[in-house]
């Protein structure tokens, strides 16, 4: 080397002068063309230096917080006088044996023997570490070595460590690095996407529309063309019939079949499905919308109870502040003048003690009489303060009790989601009735396009509640059971109908008529205890219908209605009972 500066100048692979120099994390510089080649075919990226394996800096905050000397975060890291930071046994190793001391980095004499441990550094890595530690995902380890993970056995198709890798398990075996196993197989995995995603393209419906256009027929068209009755009619000879009938035999259709073939209309079926999920999902969206409006609006009033209550109670306090302290004013006005009356009464009597002898004698019973004159106190007596029990006692229940006539509460509530497509619910999903189809989502829950079903169903206690069917003439009242019976779910009901002017109970075994005068409410009673079903016209107190001995792991109410005079729910009065 010519100079000291061409030899720091240059590479240590090629000896020659630096062609795009990188760096390595021990600070080894190298031709970045002369290290790839250099780690080609090498299962481990190391300095062609010092056989330290390459780390990549994950950021510019882990490289300011690890040591130069191991490239590794500090530990116990030590300051010199020249402001740079090493581990402290990085640093006594690096020194060992040098008769001077000076600095790894810039060669810097230390002034110190010692140098002083950094606290805010060594918390700033334990603070880095315990960060990356919960952000970052742990580096796999062998099961069978508890090493690290590092390389791709592309026989077994698995990780494996570097005792693996010399194991007898994979002898002969292929490895590769894990970045590049990971970039092919991920290269090959979007090639076997690709396919299924071009099927899910509206474009992909060409295949089945070609397939089933009139040209496919042409095989077939040739068979019959007139061009070829020539020779039909030559082999119209007993003897020639043969080709005739072969070529009417039904293998001459197998393109038109396979052409036909239900795997054709893969793409249709998926595109139908992806229809059918967006129409769920504007569905979902617009069932949101609704409900937020209408939660709104229904905290908006009691908001504004709340409001008027607060002012009301308000107000009232406000009075009686004011005429308990008018009173309290009154009063002391009076002891005020009471008290200027004695003053006054004192004075005239001293002024009289001054008197002579004979004035004195003649005003004294008049003085005397007027001392023994005490003005009346008059007593505040009781409720003269603020009577706060009455302002502040059982507040939010007294408050509660005054919003009962503002709420209203359901025993049922109607589930939207089970609704047939003819059916209509009102804003509080406490009434139903018929109305024009709409475009809704058919799932399991939808059964039938003129029901609906309570949105609980009740599996234990004791249970009622009550329906105004009113002048609808085509309705039906009653309870539902799921039963699954393998891959079907089967339906049994418990109910009253009205049809055709006549009423029925309808059940599982059997349907029998009823005998009852017209209902403009029914009341169904379910109790699990004694396992009874009743059915009440509560504007009697009638038991008109009673089943008994039912056992079941879960009922719910439902309603049906062919008219579009509206079932509703009929809501309960809440009462409290000490």
């Amino acid at each position: 080397m010519a100079s000291r500066l061409e030899q720091d100048l240059s590479c240590p692979i090629c000896c020659e002068l630096f062609r795009d120099p990188v760096v390595l994390s021990c600070s080894h510089s190298f031709c970045k063309v002369c290290l790839e080649n250099w780690w080609k075919d090498k299962p481990l990226k190391t300095c062609p230096v010092c056989t330290r394996r390459w780390i990549i800096m994950a950021s510019r905050l882990e490289q300011d917080l690890s040591c130069p000397i191991c490239c590794e975060l500090f530990r116990d890291p030590v300051v010199l006088s020249c402001s740079h930071s090493f581990c402290k046994v990085c640093l006594e190793n690096w020194w060992k044996d040098k008769p001077q001391k000076t600095c790894p980095v810039c060669t810097r004499r230390s002034s110190r023997e010692n140098p002083p441990l950094s606290l805010a550094l060594k918390n700033l890595v334990e603070t880095f570490t315990e960060e990356r530690r919960q952000t970052s995902p742990a580096q796999l380890e062998c099961s069978l070595h508890s090493e690290k993970l590092r390389l791709f056995c592309e026989d077994h198709q698995d990780l494996v460590c570097l005792v693996c890798r010399d194991s007898r398990t994979h002898k002969d075996h292929s490895f590769r690095p894990i970045e590049e196993a990971a970039q092919e197989l991920r290269e090959q995995l979007r090639r076997d996407l690709t396919p299924v995603q071009e099927n899910l393209k509206v474009r992909d419906l060409t295949p089945v529309q070609e397939n089933l256009k009139v040209r496919d027929l042409t095989p077939v068209q040739e068979n019959l063309e007139v061009r070829d009755l020539t020779s039909v009619q030559e082999n119209l000879k007993v003897r020639d019939l043969t080709p005739v009938q072969e070529n009417l035999k039904v293998r001459d259709l197998t393109p038109v079949q396979e052409n036909l073939k239900v795997r054709d209309l893969t793409p249709v079926v998926l595109a139908r499905s992806r229809a059918q999920l967006e129409s769920s999902e504007a569905h979902i969206t617009a069932q949101a919308r609704r409900a937020q409006t209408q939660i709104r609006a229904q905290f908006e009033k009691l908001h504004q109870f709340l409001r008027e209550e607060e002012e009301s109670r308000m107000k009232a306090l406000r009075e009686e502040e004011e005429q308990k302290t008018q009173r309290m004013k009154d009063m002391m006005a009076a002891v005020s003048r009471d008290m200027e009356a004695v003053s006054q009464s004192v004075s005239e009597t001293e002024e009289l003690l001054r008197a002579a002898d004979a004035s004195f004698l003649l005003q004294y019973k008049t003085a005397a009489k007027r001392l023994q004159q005490r003005p009346l106190v008059e007593d505040m007596g009781p409720g003269a303060l603020i009577d706060q029990a009455k302002h502040l006692g059982n507040l939010g229940f007294n408050i509660w009790r005054n919003m009962k006539s503002l709420v209203q509460f359901y025993p049922v509530i109607l589930d939207p989601n089970t609704a047939g497509r003819c059916m209509i619910l009102s804003e509080d999903l406490s009434s139903v009735r018929r109305g024009e189809a709409q475009e809704v989502p058919q799932y399991p829950e939808r059964r039938r396009d003129y029901d609906v079903l309570g949105s609980e169903k009740f599996v234990s206690g004791t249970h009622s509640w009550d329906v105004e069917v009113g002048e609808n003439k085509a309705w039906a009242v009653g309870v539902r059971e799921f039963v699954q019976r393998r891959d079907v779910t089967e339906e049994r009901d418990w109910s009253i109908c009205f049809f055709c002017g006549e009423y029925w109970a309808f059940s599982p075994s059997d349907d029998q008529p009823l005998s009852v005068k017209k209902l403009q409410r029914v009341r169904v009673k379910l109790d699990f205890g004694s396992k009874t079903l009743t059915f009440t016209d509560p504007d009697t107190n009638t038991d008109f219908h009673t089943v008994t001995g039912f056992i079941s792991e879960g009922l719910t109410p439902y309603l049906h209605t062919d008219e579009d005079v509206p079932l509703k729910i009929l809501q309960r009065n809440i009462t409290v009972t000490e």
